[in-house]
């Protein structure tokens, strides 16, 4: 169970659409329960068993779910960084930001998500819109470096604007 637990974990950890940044919450709450349920079916079965054993793992799970809701809380923090220093792209077209950028290195459709990344020597632009809205209107962005992390600081932001031409 617990090679389980890892594995989601890790599938997770490298994973960057939209969609799973806003079910994360839901998985999380979902899986607790599931747990929760398993460990008390196991109790009420097993009651010679050892309880030391159980709480263990009650504790393994809840570091996990705690550890994933802070990897998502400092995900949001560094979005909100990258949208202070510049906004150009949320509210504006594919078309429009390839005008401005050249030709995408990826285009892809994920059930209602539009994700098309751009890249340069420096960092990649990524931008997500819904598929089902008029005009494929950007409503979300990420900026990572070339080793696929999100980048939150200020200088090296500016930098990736600055080396697409947008400054």
């Amino acid at each position: 169970m617990r090679i389980l637990l890892l594995f989601f974990i890790v599938l997770l950890s490298n994973c960057s659409s939209v969609k799973i940044a806003k079910e994360l919450t839901k998985v999380t709450g979902s899986i607790k329960t599931s747990v929760d349920n398993v460990i008390n079916n196991s109790e009420n079965s097993n009651q010679n068993g050892s309880g030391d054993e159980i709480s263990s793992d009650k504790k393994i799970i809840n570091e996990v779910i705690a550890n994933l809701e802070k990897e998502k809380n400092e995900k949001k923090k560094i979005i909100n960084a990258q949208k202070k220093v510049n906004t150009k792209f949320l509210g504006r077209t594919f078309n429009e930001i390839q005008l401005m950028i050249g030709e995408p290195q990826l285009i892809r459709i994920d059930g209602n998500s539009k994700i098309v990344r751009f890249d340069n020597n420096f960092c990649q632009l990524f931008l997500f819109s819904n598929t089902k809205i008029k005009n494929d209107i950007i409503k979300y962005f990420e900026i990572r470096n070339r080793e696929g992390k999100l980048i939150i600081n200020k200088k090296k932001i500016e930098d990736c604007y600055e080396n697409f031409k947008l400054i």
